[in-house]
């Protein structure tokens, strides 16, 4: 699960803008976009920054207003993941006590390309005609880490006596 924050102002005056703790914004509308790509998954439309200003408690031009914002943690749901994994061995009587065992064995079969983790900060701005990759943009796969990278495989071959 995941949550959007922003982080250039501090419009609830706790200092977590001094403390590098991102802020939560307000949440205005639908958080997904129309048809969810890698180039929008989530919609900025969404979200605003509390009270509608993201320097909100920066300073004396712009004064904290005194509260946090109304998204909540951990509403946004990113791209799942899709990872099947195969594998196969066979056993073979090559005399009375010694036996070969065959084995080859993939990790996500089938290629699919799971997508990374959107940016999550609304203060980014995101316009794929412009080339502008931010707020609910996806730059990257999953990788092996997280165990949904490229298919790999291995063919293995053991002697038991």
């Amino acid at each position: 699960m995941l949550s959007p924050t922003f982080s250039s102002g501090d419009p609830s005056g706790t200092g977590s803008l001094y403390d590098g703790r991102p802020q939560h914004p307000d949440r205005i509308g639908s958080a997904y976009a129309g048809s969810q790509n890698a180039s929008e998954w989530f919609a900025a439309s969404g979200f605003a920054c509390p009270g509608g200003n993201c320097s909100a408690g920066t300073g004396p031009a712009n004064p904290a207003i005194g509260r946090f914002g109304t998204s909540g943690v951990g509403i946004l749901e990113g791209p799942g993941t899709i990872n099947w994994d195969f594998g196969l061995a066979k056993s073979f009587n090559l005399t009375e006590r010694a036996k070969l065992r065959i084995e080859v064995s993939f990790v996500n079969v089938l290629n699919h390309v799971n997508l990374g983790i959107p940016d999550m900060t609304i203060t980014d701005t995101n316009n794929p005609s412009q080339g502008l990759c931010g707020f609910g943009c996806i730059t990257a796969a999953q990788g092996l880490y997280q165990f949904a990278g490229a298919r790999t495989g291995q063919i293995g071959a053991r002697i038991d006596f």
